[in-house]
């Protein structure tokens, strides 16, 4: 039995055909109840303790946070776009001095607290829960000189698969087994003819990968593609306007997914619900832009556009909290610790 957390997100891996008794353990509400998870069917998440509370900090330096990854409640990991990478243990924020070099544009953290990080160079890094200040990074260059957008990585004893993506279409894994002498150098899977935004999923079988596609001149469309017998496979994935990119994509159980794209001229903005490996567009009121997703089930999704946060309880959209600086990334450990952080070093934390 194996638990994975996603990059931004706690997720509990979905068995299929286990009982309740090996069910593994997850945090309350998450994607619905022990069948949930042994049959892989859509989570209804748990609005009684949706975060409506926010309390806001300011990170020193004020970076530009671009990756946030949580493995418990309350703590885990921000990265910035400046090379900043700070520990996140309750309300005490450690600032990384060893791991500066590089643009950081994507974190996922195992279950023992180890980060992996993605930078803006291609190239990977990683530092335990429990390092020191000022130690440095253990890096490692994908082979490829494109940002690497997204991490989502499986936990195998000591062994952490990790799968990047990059904006040169490039699939990477990378095999971390910790405390090994030497690690094995990240391997690229294939090209796909996009550049790639998102890589998300409940095991390496349920990956589903999100790229824009150059299509004409300066206009991009969305593309989705799924992990299948060991090939990706293209979807049909059809936003209401073809000339658009991808914000976010969340995978919440092997067949309940959400993205959001966002149209080339215009910003107009469009929520993608994925049910059963179909995609359709979920309608939402008027003043209610999507934009990054911290999804727990079909009852529990908050969003973050610019400075406003918003949660969905399967019905209403409600505004539950405001930054006071534009949001890039969104996640958390539970629906009840809710992660948002952006612009200038804002870093906010929501509880009931």
């Amino acid at each position: 039995m194996r638990i994975f957390l996603k990059g931004w997100i706690l997720v509990s891996l979905f068995l299929v055909g286990c009982s309740e008794e090996e069910a593994p353990p997850r945090p309350t509400g998450v994607c619905g109840d022990a069948d949930a998870i042994c049959d892989g069917s859509i989570g209804e998440g748990d609005t009684s303790s949706a975060a409506t509370t926010w309390t806001e900090v300011i990170v020193a330096g004020q970076p530009r946070i671009t990756a946030l990854a949580t493995h418990a409640k309350g703590h885990g990991w921000l990265a910035a776009a400046g090379g900043e990478v700070i520990r996140v243990e309750d309300s005490t924020l450690t600032t990384m001095t060893g791991c500066d070099s590089a643009s950081w544009l994507s974190a996922w953290v195992s279950t023992q607290g180890r980060v992996f990080l993605g930078s803006g160079e291609g190239a990977f890094a990683t530092l335990p829960f429990d390092a020191d200040a000022t130690e440095a990074c253990e890096r490692v260059e994908s082979g490829h000189a494109y940002a690497i957008t997204a991490l989502i990585g499986f936990e195998q004893d000591d062994t952490v698969t990790l799968y990047g993506v990059d904006r040169g279409g490039y699939v990477l894994r990378w095999t971390y087994v910790e405390g090994a002498s030497t690690q094995a150098a990240p391997v690229t899977l294939t090209q796909l003819a996009a550049s790639l935004h998102d890589i998300d999923g409940t095991s390496p079988e349920t990956l589903v990968i999100a790229g824009n596609k150059l299509v004409t001149g300066e206009h991009f469309t969305p593309v989705t593609w799924r992990a299948q017998d060991g090939a990706w496979v293209q979807e049909t994935f059809q936003s209401p306007d073809p000339y658009s990119t991808f914000v976010d994509l969340e995978v919440v159980t092997p067949n309940l997914a959400y993205a959001v794209v966002v149209t080339n001229a215009g910003g107009r903005r469009f929520l993608m619900e994925r049910v059963d490996g179909v995609w359709s567009h979920k309608t939402f009121p008027d003043g209610v832009l999507p934009g990054k997703l911290a999804a727990f089930g079909t009852t529990a999704l908050y969003s973050a556009t610019g400075t406003t946060l918003r949660f969905f309880d399967g019905q209403t959209w409600s505004q539950v909290g405001a930054a006071s600086a534009p949001i890039w990334v969104m996640g958390g450990s539970a629906p009840d610790d809710v992660w948002a952080a952006g612009t200038g070093g804002v870093f906010l934390r929501g509880t009931p």
